[in-house]
């Protein structure tokens, strides 16, 4: 073979490998690149944590308002200090506080009557806007609202973030301090995240209660009527339906009276009240609200009798 041809033969062969090796280097390093910047992109962020954590925590809790309540309050201690903490849920004009933590101490829950309208919270409610105070003593008088009331200890900074669904304010998560500055702007949008990512589920839980409320109450319908189709003696029928409505609904006290036209009163027949007896109370028309009921056959709410 010509000396001329094995020599480019050779050649040839060296650029070949060389190639190969150039392209395997380059390659190396072009995916060495390309999985760096995927691991940049696939670090969990803030956001992401926050999602995955409230995802999980509500399917495990399902369609349960008071646990959703108290998964919000867990996932907010991941971005917040929570040692002042509030989360409450609007029914009516009534703020329903359902998690409550003051200095670290878990309160009762408690219902705050008219709160739903009143001072800062009233002011969420009405808007759908959060609000991020830096200092209260500072910024009193330029505030949309203010607090309903101070205490002896009142907080210098908070983070309030509502609940809301649809265009509708279902509650309020609310986060405060003593010091000032305790939040700043990433607080408020996480917890704006947080409070966005659990009100679907508050609404959906709501809903699923009232329809288990209305099925507990047709149950009941159904009951009593069946109770009255009975033969049995009045006393007896009068005594089975105040204790029906009494055990399914726990009412503070469940009452039958029924008009006697003969004397012109409404006695007393039945009540689920221990202390009650038949009889033991004899209204005459327009007296109270049982006879003004029964003077004017109208049906009559009343929140709070006290």
């Amino acid at each position: 073979m010509d000396s001329t041809l094995i020599a480019v033969m050779v050649v040839g062969a060296t650029l070949a490998v060389g190639g190969v090796g150039l392209g395997l280097i380059t390659g190396y390093w072009r995916g060495r690149a390309r999985g760096i910047s995927l691991a940049a992109n696939e670090r969990v962020t803030p956001e992401l944590d926050i999602l995955a954590g409230v995802g999980n925590a509500i399917l495990s809790v399902q369609l349960k308002t008071d646990a959703l309540c108290e998964v919000v309050y867990q996932q907010a201690t991941r971005i917040v200090d929570t040692r002042n903490f509030q989360i409450g849920l609007f029914e009516g004009h009534d703020d329903q506080i359902k998690v409550w933590l003051k200095d670290a101490e878990r309160l009762t829950p408690q219902r705050f009557e008219g709160a739903a309208e009143d001072g800062i919270i009233g002011w969420i409610h009405r808007t759908g806007s959060g609000l991020l105070v830096h200092d209260f003593e500072e910024e009193w008088d330029h505030l949309p609202a203010r607090p309903v009331a101070y205490t002896n200890k009142p907080a210098r900074s908070a983070v309030f973030a509502p609940l809301m669904t649809a265009g509708a304010v279902l509650g309020v998560i609310a986060v405060q301090s003593h010091r000032p500055n305790s939040f700043n702007d990433e607080d408020m949008r996480l917890l704006t995240l947080l409070a966005n990512m659990a009100s679907g589920a508050v609404r959906n839980a709501q809903t699923f209660e009232a329809m288990q409320e209305r099925a507990r109450q047709l149950r009941l319908i159904n009951d009593v009527s069946r109770q009255l189709t009975a033969v049995q003696p009045l006393p007896d029928l009068f005594r089975q339906i105040v204790t029906l409505i009494h055990d399914a609904f726990g009412y503070y006290a469940v009452n039958i009276f029924i008009w006697d036209p003969k004397a012109q009163i409404i006695p007393l027949k039945a009540s689920s009240h221990e202390e009650l007896k038949p009889d033991d109370l004899i209204l005459s028309p327009n007296m109270g609200l049982v006879g003004w009921t029964w003077s004017n056959i109208k049906t009559v709410s009343v929140p709070n009798a006290s």
